[in-house]
């Protein structure tokens, strides 16, 4: 399987599922090669700008990955605990997904991209701080319902979360 993989957002209620996906992405190649006669180093810039561009996709893929593996399991966790209606039991599930959004900050943060894109990364890891900030929220909820109000709050913050990564993903 040769695509890319993105961030896909489907919002429902805390006892229900959500979904995120691996989407496929196109395979196309931008052309680099040029056939004039440029000097050696021109065509060394062009080739490493363009492995730094591969190398900076391939991280934010990994990246993505991790995340979509962690919020699987959470989702799975999630939906099985709320059906009991456990407030601690939910909130441990929570906890664990925000150490997955954590650790996926964190793995943005490491990544070297090109100055043209700090403003999509600022993006992410500024909607990434309000995601964090809502799952600390739910943790210290007191009730069954005031956690289950502040988890739909959180997915509210989520959407425009995955749409600027998946923004990012676009323009490498």
């Amino acid at each position: 399987m040769g695509g890319t993989m993105r961030l896909a957002v489907v919002p429902l209620a805390v006892t229900v599922a959500l979904g995120l996906a691996a989407c496929g992405g196109s395979d196309e190649k931008k052309d680099d090669s040029t056939t004039s006669s440029t000097p050696a180093t021109t065509s060394t810039s062009t080739t490493t700008t363009s492995t730094r561009d591969a190398a900076d996709k391939a991280q934010l893929e990994l990246a993505i990955g991790a995340y979509n593996r962690g919020y699987d399991r959470f989702l799975a966790a999630l939906k099985r605990d709320s059906r009991t209606g456990s407030l601690p039991a939910v909130q441990a599930d929570v906890a664990s997904y925000r150490t997955v959004l954590f650790n996926f900050d964190k793995a943005i943060r490491d990544i070297r991209f090109d100055d043209a894109l700090v403003p999509e990364v600022n993006a992410i890891l500024e909607s990434n701080r309000h995601l964090i900030s809502r799952l600390d929220y739910v943790g210290q909820a007191r009730t069954f319902h005031a956690a289950q109000r502040i988890y739909n709050r959180f997915l509210k913050f989520r959407s425009p979360t995955v749409k600027a990564i998946n923004g990012l993903h676009d323009k490498l």
